[in-house]
């Protein structure tokens, strides 16, 4: 009974609609890596690294301090 009432009394993540949007924007631009590099900010590129990895190819450039994706 306690489990059903902290449910009820959980709220999502305030963060949740920002989240949302990042995947759309990363769902978007996942099969033109070149796009991508320039549409895409850091946190967004690490995401579609790690959940895509076989879209693209990629190298960590140092002087920039970000990850350069290729195609």
């Amino acid at each position: 009974m306690a489990f059903l009432i902290l449910i009820t009394l959980t709220k999502p993540s305030e963060n949740y609609g920002q989240l949302k949007n990042e995947i759309i924007k990363i769902n978007e631009f996942k099969n033109d890596c070149s796009v991508a590099n320039s549409k895409l900010n850091n946190y967004e590129v690490w995401i579609l690294i790690n959940f895509y990895p076989d879209d693209c190819e990629y190298y960590y450039d140092k002087k920039l301090k970000r990850n350069i994706l290729l195609n």
